[in-house]
C-alpha cells in the first residue's frame, strides 16, 4: 500500500522501492520488539526498534548482487532518506507510511467505509514535497483517524499493558532458549508461539493468561498511582488543505472541533500512560 501511494506520487524509483520495503525490518509481533530490545540501540517512543535495524536486516535479506542486478543499493533503498518526502514527513504532516497506516486500519476496524478511501483518496494530492487535501470535510475525516487511533488503539493503555507482558514473555523464552533473536528477527509469529505454546515454565504460562485476559490483570491509573508510565507517541495528523484561494492552511485553522481533539489527545500523550499491572 505504501509503495503503491509513493509510485502515484511519481516519486523515483529508488523512493518506491524503499517504500515496499520500508516495514521489513519489523521483528515479529511488531511493535513488541520496541520493549523486547529496549536497551538496545539508541531509540525511544519517537521511533522504533525496526529502525535502528532497518539496514542491518536489508544488507542480510537483500545481498549486494541482488541489489545491484536491480539498479539499487543499500543506500539508495534508505527510507530515512531526507529526499524521500513522498514516503516520509515530519508530523504533524502526511506521508504514504501514515496514509497507509490510518486507512486500513480505519477500514478493518470499521471506522470508515471502502468508499470513504476511494474519496479520500481522491481527495489527496502531492505536489512540490508536500502531500495535501482538497476537500476539508475528507481531511478531517482521515484525521479524525489518527487522532482518534493514537488514543483508543496504538497508544492506548491495554496496548501497552499486552506489549509489557509479550515483551517480557518473549525474554523469558530467550532466557531459556526455547526462541532465537534469530527466530525473534527473522521468524514467523505463528513459528514461534508454536515454541512458546509447548513450554510448561510457570512465568510463560502466566504471561499466556494475561495476554489471553489482558482486562483481569491491569488497571489504568494515575500520576500518583501507578506501576508503569510511559510518555506515547503521538500519532495526529493535522493535514495541509488548499483552499479555494489556493493558500494552505493546517485543518486546525479551519475546523475548530478537529483542533480541540487534536490538542486534547497531544496533551494526555504528552503526560503519558499510566497503568496498574497486577
Amino acid at each position: 500500500g505504501v509503495y503503491l501511494l509513493v509510485k502515484a506520487a511519481k516519486a523515483p524509483y529508488t523512493e518506491q522501492i524503499a517504500a515496499l520495503l520500508h516495514d521489513a525490518s519489523h521483528t515479529a509481533f511488531s511493535h513488541t520488539g520496541d520493549f523486547l530490545f529496549e536497551d538496545k540501540g539508541n531509540f525511544h517512543h519517537e521511533n522504533a526498534y525496526q529502525d535502528v535495524i532497518h539496514l542491518k536486516f536489508l544488507k542480510k535479506m537483500l545481498p549486494k548482487d541482488i541489489l545491484e542486478s536491480h539498479g539499487l543499493s543499500l543506500e539508495t533503498i534508505d527510507p530515512k532518506l531526507q529526499q524521500y518526502k513522498a514516503l516520509e514527513q515530519n508530523y504533524p504532516d502526511m506521508c504514504a507510511d501514515r496514509i497507509q497506516y490510518n486507512l486500513q486500519t480505519g477500514l478493518l476496524f470499521g471506522k470508515i467505509t471502502l468508499q470513504d478511501v476511494q474519496k479520500i483518496l481522491q481527495a489527496l494530492k502531492f505536489e512540490n514535497e508536500q502531500w495535501y487535501f482538497t476537500d476539508k470535510n475528507l481531511a478531517q475525516k482521515f484525521a479524525d483517524l489518527s487522532v482518534w487511533f493514537t488514543e483508543n488503539f496504538w497508544s492506548s493503555e491495554w496496548n501497552e499493558a499486552l506489549n509489557i507482558w509479550a515483551g517480557k514473555l518473549l525474554r523469558r523464552a530467550l532466557q531459556l532458549k526455547i526462541i532465537t533473536e534469530d527466530d525473534i528477527h527473522y521468524g514467523t509469529d505463528q513459528s514461534i508461539l508454536e515454541k512458546i505454546f509447548q513450554s510448561t515454565d510457570p512465568h510463560i504460562q502466566l504471561f499466556l493468561k494475561k495476554l489471553e485476559n489482558p482486562n483481569a490483570y491491569y488497571k489504568i491509573g494515575n500520576k500518583k498511582k501507578f506501576t508503569h508510565h510511559r510518555r506515547q507517541k503521538f500519532r495526529g495528523i493535522d493535514p495541509l488543505v488548499k483552499t479555494k484561494g489556493k493558500s494552505f492552511q493546517r485543518l486546525t485553522k479551519l475546523a475548530p472541533d478537529f483542533k480541540k481533539e487534536y490538542l486534547r489527545v497531544q496533551q494526555k500523550m504528552h503526560r503519558g500512560t499510566y497503568i496498574i499491572l497486577k
